[in-house]
């Protein structure tokens, strides 16, 4: 097995902690994942590097499997800190921080307005879009990048390591598999204990649980002996995981065919309050609507549900 650190960088909300994954390599370090930035993440950084006899400029290079802010938004001041290393990450992510963070933001812009055609109350608009806008400074700066695509191989540690495409719960995600020993860092795509979560956002996938689904049957064919994931401890049975999580989604799909045709036609948010209830915070919110239009699209694309406009606001009815 390839040796590596793990450092679990805090979270300012539910997931708690992101892990970064540090290999030690001639003449320095590269990081994959390093976190969010906030002031937390900068000393949990300088006390690990300290421990470990290393400093800010020990850091070469950093990888990213995805754009999420919580393994991309500390990659801008870790590489000022570190004096340059290069950045590393699929071109598509890159594409994805430049719209939802830079200029006109019109992918997040997109993603709220559907929101509001997706029956969000008047009354969470604000906290909402609030609740967006702070993310702006924990991915802040933005890093100079340079792209690794699918189907290339980097160096990490003491292996050749595949980029693989994981896309579905980040559009571009990439994990890095290593053939040798098998090891298989697999980024938010695979999780244990828990679901990752599949958000529908405008113009960039119009089926993402669809893409989901189909990483994680493509996935399947990679012999495995132990995944590393972005969240949780790593794990072996990785098959096995990824096909409990396709069950999984197959049990909400169903489970929201049963709302549409017990109620009739409802809205994304009324489906989201039936399936996940009504006590959600905003930050739970916002992953839960995003993901139940997810679903409900993913049904309109089999054939098993309409989607129709009604005043307002779009519903969806069983056919």
């Amino acid at each position: 097995m390839i040796a590596f650190h793990r450092l679990k960088v805090p979270l300012p909300f539910a997931l708690r902690y992101v892990n970064s994954y540090i290999f030690e390599e001639t003449g320095g370090l590269t990081i994959v994942d390093p976190g969010i930035h906030t002031e937390e993440t900068v000393q949990v950084w300088q006390a690990w590097l300290a421990e470990h006899g290393w400093t800010w400029a020990s850091i070469h290079r950093i990888v990213l499997t995805h754009h999420h802010p919580d393994h991309y938004g500390f990659a801008g001041r870790m590489q000022q800190l570190s004096g340059g290393a290069p950045v590393w990450m699929a071109r598509k992510s890159y594409e994805q921080t430049q719209r939802l963070w830079v200029g006109e933001r019109d992918l997040g812009r997109s993603q709220f307005a559907g929101f509001k055609q997706h029956g969000l109350p008047e009354e969470m608009w604000q906290p909402m879009s609030d609740h967006m806008d702070n993310y702006l400074v924990q991915v802040s700066p933005h890093p100079e990048v340079q792209f690794v695509e699918p189907g290339e191989r980097i160096r990490l540690g003491e292996g050749e390591w595949l980029a693989v495409e994981l896309s579905g719960h980040a559009f571009g995600q990439l994990g890095f598999y290593e053939e040798m020993t098998k090891q298989f860092i697999v980024g938010d795509h695979v999780l244990p204990q828990i679901t990752p979560n599949v958000a529908y956002l405008p113009d960039v996938d119009t089926d993402p649980l669809a893409t989901f689904i189909t990483a994680l049957q493509h996935i399947q064919t990679y012999e495995v002996s132990m995944a590393y994931p972005g969240h949780r401890d790593p794990f072996e049975g990785l098959r096995e995981r990824a096909e409990h999580i396709i069950e999984h989604h197959e049990e909400r799909l169903q489970k929201m065919i049963t709302i549409l045709r017990e109620q009739g036609a409802m809205t994304a948010y009324e489906v989201c309050i039936a399936t996940f209830g009504d006590k959600l915070g905003v930050h739970q919110m916002r992953f839960a609507l995003s993901e139940t239009i997810a679903h409900l699209y993913h049904l309109v694309n089999r054939g098993l549900l309409v989607e129709q406009q009604v005043d307002s606001v779009r519903k969806f009815s069983k056919l």
